[in-house]
């Protein structure tokens, strides 16, 4: 078993955890991050743990488990989906915390949600991402940047993307 806080987690969890973490625990330059959720009474807890960072010892590990503020059933399933590495249910969770859609808004969260489902080359992830840099939203401008990520979605056929690329260069 494997306990973070007062979470206890399956032999099956805690077997694969520590697989995981004996490939890597002599390594320093090797960076996994493992995500972790947990469901308790109703609320969804969860945690990125950038492994290499956090050991302070052996079998030990330092977890900031950090609670999804929705009651959104809706939010809160995408929301898992996309801690397991679902690309759409990523690019959903970016859309609800830039809208505010059964989270409350959050520019910040919005680029990350976005970040993640555009490394997994989601078009309307990278339109969206080069949105926020273009404009500044939830991180620093970066008009280079922007153009990269629409001319990306552009050429995977994303005509939201084309468009945005042709308005650029019209201006």
């Amino acid at each position: 078993w494997v306990t973070f806080g007062h979470a206890f987690f399956s032999e099956r969890f805690s077997k694969k955890f520590i697989e995981i973490v004996d490939q890597i625990y002599d390594l320093p330059e090797t960076r996994v991050n493992i995500f972790v959720y947990i469901k308790q009474n109703g609320n969804i807890y969860y945690a990125e743990l950038p492994v290499e960072c956090n050991w302070k010892g052996p079998r030990t590990l330092s977890v900031n488990l950090k609670k999804v503020e929705s009651d959104s059933d809706t939010f809160r399933e995408s929301f898992i989906k996309a801690l397991q590495h679902d690309a759409e249910a990523q690019t959903q969770v970016a859309h609800s915390y830039r809208d505010g859609d059964g989270v409350s808004k959050d520019a910040k969260q919005a680029v990350y949600w976005y970040q993640k489902a555009a490394e997994r080359s989601v078009p309307a992830a990278m339109n969206n991402l080069a949105i926020c840099y273009e404009n500044g939203s939830g991180v620093e401008k970066n008009i280079k940047l922007a153009l990269s990520l629409y001319r990306k979605a552009a050429e995977r056929g994303y005509d939201k993307a084309q468009f945005n690329l042709a308005l650029c260069y019209e201006n």
